[in-house]
């Protein structure tokens, strides 16, 4: 945890969505109220896992941005 940081860059590193995926995330939002971007572009997150990363964002106000690939409908 780095209270500094506010942005991470998670693009382009192959991982999907998977469960243990998404739900490795949500508990980096839980944990890290600090950091309010995101980026996932370039990896395998498609509409299925938008839609829970969706559910956890209304618990998480703190995420502000999230940034995913341009072929989520």
């Amino acid at each position: 945890m780095n209270k500094e940081l506010t942005k991470i860059y998670l693009a382009d590193n192959q991982f999907g969505e998977t469960d243990d995926v998404i739900e490795s995330i949500h508990k980096a939002w839980q944990k890290n109220n600090h950091l309010g971007r995101y980026d996932f572009r370039y990896n395998a997150i498609n509409d299925g896992g938008v839609e829970k990363l969706l559910s956890y964002l209304e618990e998480c106000k703190w995420v502000w941005e999230v940034e995913v690939s341009e072929r989520v409908s």
